[in-house]
Formats: C-alpha cells, sequence, structure tokens
C-alpha cells in the first residue's frame, strides 16, 4: 500500500524504532553468527565493482548503504525451476547513476525459527499499530516488511535497516509496497 505525501512527512520525523526494536533484535540474535558472516560476506558477488565509474563495493552493507535504489521495482525473485533468486537492483551514486544488482537466494523460512520469526514480526507490527494508530495496517506492515527483509535477506542489523529505510523514506525512494509480497516475481525456464 503506497505512502502519500502527508504520510512520508509524519515518518520522516517520526522515530518508531524503539517500539519495533525488541523485537527486531529478537529476530536478528536468533540469526546465528555463521548466518549472519553468510548473508554479510558472500564471495560470488563481492567485491562489486561499477563498470562505469570503477566505484567498488566490498561488501552488501556498503553496497545497500551507498547506492540508491532504481526508480522501478528493485527487488525481482526470479524462479528457474526449483531455484529462487533474489535480484536487488541498485543504482551507483550520481552522477554515475549505473544500475548494478547482487543476487541472493530466497530465504523464506517454514521451520519452528522461521514460525518463531513471524511471531516476533507479529509482535512488532501490533506494537506499531498501537504507536502509529492513524496510519493504516497495511502501511505500517511495510515499513516491518522492509526492516525484516534487510535483516533475513542481508544480514543487516535492525538499527542499520531502519536507517536505510528512514534514508530511503527521506529521499522519497520508498512509498511502501504496491502488492504483497512487494516484489516482482518471474519464472524463468521450463517449470
Amino acid at each position: 500500500m503506497k505512502f502519500d505525501a502527508h504520510d512520508m512527512k509524519i515518518l520522516a520525523h517520526t522515530d518508531f524504532l524503539p517500539v519495533i526494536l525488541p523485537d527486531c533484535q529478537a529476530v536478528f540474535e536468533d540469526l546465528s553468527l555463521e548466518d549472519r558472516s553468510k548473508l554479510q560476506n558472500r564471495t560470488d558477488f563481492f567485491p562489486r565493482k561499477c563498470t562505469t565509474c570503477g566505484r567498488v563495493y566490498d561488501d552488501l552493507e556498503a553496497f545497500l548503504q551507498e547506492t540508491d535504489p532504481t526508480d522501478g521495482d528493485s527487488n525481482v525473485f526470479y524462479q528457474l525451476g526449483s531455484q529462487t533468486k533474489l535480484f536487488k537492483y541498485r543504482n551507483c551514486p550520481a552522477p554515475c547513476n549505473s544500475t548494478l544488482v547482487a543476487v541472493s537466494g530466497d530465504r523464506r523460512d517454514s521451520s519452528p525459527k522461521g514460525l518463531k520469526r513471524r511471531q516476533y514480526f507479529d509482535q512488532a507490527w501490533k506494537a506499531l499499530k498501537k504507536s502509529m494508530p492513524h496510519f493504516h495496517p497495511n502501511k505500517l506492515h511495510d515499513l516491518l516488511l522492509y526492516i525484516f527483509r534487510e535483516m533475513l535477506h542481508e544480514g543487516l542489523s535492525p538499527e542499520v535497516a531502519y536507517h536505510m529505510l528512514k534514508e530511503d523514506i527521506k529521499h522519497n525512494r520508498f512509498r511502501g509496497f504496491v502488492d504483497e509480497p512487494g516484489i516482482s516475481v518471474e519464472k524463468l525456464g521450463a517449470s
């Protein structure tokens, strides 16, 4: 659900991290150090070098913080047979503006651990709805989804994921997801 200009202004000046941090931190701590290290230090695509300007992004965190989201869908899941990959498109900063991509796998988890993470998400969502009752619940869901995806797909801490969200809101680069799941899915090849 898209945020309007009034929503964006409120979100830019509202610090809601304290409301959601306990549940986000629990999810982040639930990721083992080994899991986080694998997410943050994928050697299959880092360091990443822009072929246009030569700028180098040493790791995923630098890639996500030092680049800008694209105008269109910046997160696209591609399904090739039974394998799913998340392509995270980002633009090298101006004046370069070249589009770069980082690829990772789908980490949707239906294990007991994954179900526990969903409980933390629901708790954080309820706390957010209580502290920000003037927002539509689906809009608040989108805020949390952004943060949780950055934590679980990229291994970023809640604070870093929140900071990225706030920067994207401030610069009008995140206005909510159009439809759940908020990403494009394209099937490639024969299924």
